[in-house]
């Protein structure tokens, strides 16, 4: 796999991939489960820095709309929109208050709607996420999320399954509407 490395001084060296690259991967090159959105598979991590347009609002991330969509006030959901830094997101998302009263009921539907939006509104990102075929896809990570990823093989894996059911919707060319599971 070809990588392309950075010479700006100024910045840190590190590998990047093309579009191409990912696109054209063999399937013995792809590992039966991606379980890291690090790397070349970053674009599937809500961190990913691919605006979202999502209920009247375009913010600079999946993450940034995600923490939006918490919001209680319109003052807080536009604080969001405003935000360019996922993590920064992340950080003011989770101190919000008063956030939604029905957030836990709805959290699910949110990130789906959040996570189709961004692949259907990107042609690029389709096709990157048509090209990890019919892998599993785990948000592996180490911070502890097991409602959204796994750690350690352990979680629920929402993001995940969110994930591979859009890929799934995109490649049939459904509409797709969420259904919870019990």
């Amino acid at each position: 796999m070809a990588i392309k490395k950075t010479d700006d001084k100024k910045k840190a060296t590190k590998p990047t991939y093309s579009r191409k690259d990912i696109l054209k991967l063999r399937d013995d090159e792809i590992p039966p489960v991606i379980d890291r959105f690090r790397g070349t598979y970053s674009f599937l991590s809500n961190f990913s820095t691919y605006k979202v347009f999502y209920m009247g609002d375009t913010y600079y991330s999946a993450e940034a709309a995600y923490q939006g969509a918490k919001a209680a006030t319109d003052l807080q959901r536009m604080k969001m929109v405003r935000v360019k830094r996922p993590d920064f997101a992340r950080r003011i998302g989770r101190n919000m208050k008063p956030i939604r009263a029905d957030w836990e009921n709805v959290k699910l539907r949110v990130m789906y709607d959040i996570v189709k939006a961004k692949f259907l509104q990107n042609e690029k990102l389709q096709a990157k996420l048509l090209a990890t075929r019919d892998r599993m896809l785990i948000e592996g990570n180490d911070w502890g999320d097991t409602f959204w990823g796994m750690v350690d093989g352990e979680g629920e894996n929402n993001l995940g399954k969110i994930l591979m059911r859009v890929r799934e919707e995109i490649k049939t060319g459904l509409k797709g509407e969420f259904e919870q599971e019990n």
